[in-house]
């Protein structure tokens, strides 16, 4: 007997009857399914999206599925293999009280207190697999002021900057799409990510409300390389940034960077990144969305208003 069907949200977790455990990942999933990825399988983590991938590819081909509306063949796990399903808004504490589970309670509550945010726990604590080194996971839902008061709290000193040290642990997973210098500084500037009392977390503000009117099925797309600058910031997941396409010969109306990994949230309006990415093309050519999360993407540099991070870019 398998669980009971739940809407999903990014962060939840499932446990499928061959004791593998996945990530739901995303916005869109089709009815009595899920779109998710492998995190933990025959009882060892799997670290990067490539990795997750190629385990997808070998073992699990059967769950790919060509989903039109997000113009992708990604893994769709049907309801009656899901054994247990975990809310990361549902989330408590062990009965062992680790230390890590107590400050992870304590931040939900302080950010509920704080910012009237709705918070859960995600990754390795809502698994039951997190170790003395791991960090906090949190998924918390969107509301209007919430970036205002992380902005505030980080003022005041009540969560810290991620400092480099903590990012080494990190780099492995994140060199797919950036380099270890750029990954260093972007996340010590984020909101989103930090420190509380001592251990470093993560931090995905969930609204999907507005990612809807783009889950439509694109006329054209392709793999680039291209150059973009944001008209824009955006702290949420996913971050949706508009942006101008600097290198098509194409005339858009429109033009949006979506994301839905935390290392490219919180960017500054103005910023611009060169890289290979992907393009999908929507109304006649007028409209297009690009993204740097699919494999090949990569970013070979990034140049905020003030500086430029990555490799010595070429002049634009």
């Amino acid at each position: 007997m398998g669980a009971d069907y739940l809407p999903p949200l990014e962060g939840d977790e499932l446990i499928l009857k061959d004791g593998s455990i996945w990530i739901v990942k995303g916005c869109y999933h089709p009815p009595k399914k899920y779109v998710a990825m492998p995190r933990r399988v025959e009882g060892r983590k799997v670290k990067t999206f490539k990795e997750s991938l190629a385990l997808v590819k070998r073992y699990y081909r059967h769950y790919l599925q060509k989903i039109p509306e997000i113009d992708d063949k990604v893994p769709v796990v049907p309801q009656e293999d899901v054994l247990v399903y975990r809310e990361a808004l549902a989330w408590k504490p062990s009965d062992l009280k680790k230390p890590i589970e107590c400050v992870a309670e304590e931040l939900i509550t302080f950010l509920r207190d704080e910012c009237n945010l709705t918070c859960g726990i995600t990754g390795s604590l809502l698994g039951g697999y997190a170790t003395k080194t791991s960090d906090i996971d949190i998924v918390c839902m969107d509301r209007e002021g919430a970036y205002e008061c992380l902005s505030k709290l980080r003022k005041e000193g009540l969560i810290q900057p991620l400092y480099p040290q903590y990012t080494v642990k990190e780099i492995g997973e994140v060199k797919e799409v950036i380099s270890q210098q750029l990954h260093t500084v972007l996340a010590s500037r984020r909101l989103t990510q930090g420190i509380f009392k001592g251990y470093p977390y993560t931090m995905k503000i969930v609204n999907c409300r507005r990612g809807k009117d783009l889950n439509v099925k694109p006329i054209y797309s392709l793999t680039s390389e291209l150059t973009i600058i944001l008209r824009g910031s955006d702290y949420r997941c996913p971050s949706i940034y508009p942006a101008d396409l600097l290198s098509t010969s194409t005339v858009l109306k429109k033009a949006y960077l979506l994301t839905f990994r935390t290392r490219l949230t919180e960017l500054k309006e103005g910023t611009i990144l060169r890289g290979v990415g992907y393009i999908m093309y929507y109304e006649d050519l007028n409209h297009a969305l690009i993204s740097f999360d699919r494999p090949p993407s990569f970013i070979k540099y990034l140049i905020t208003p003030s500086e430029c991070i990555g490799n010595s870019p070429t002049p634009l």
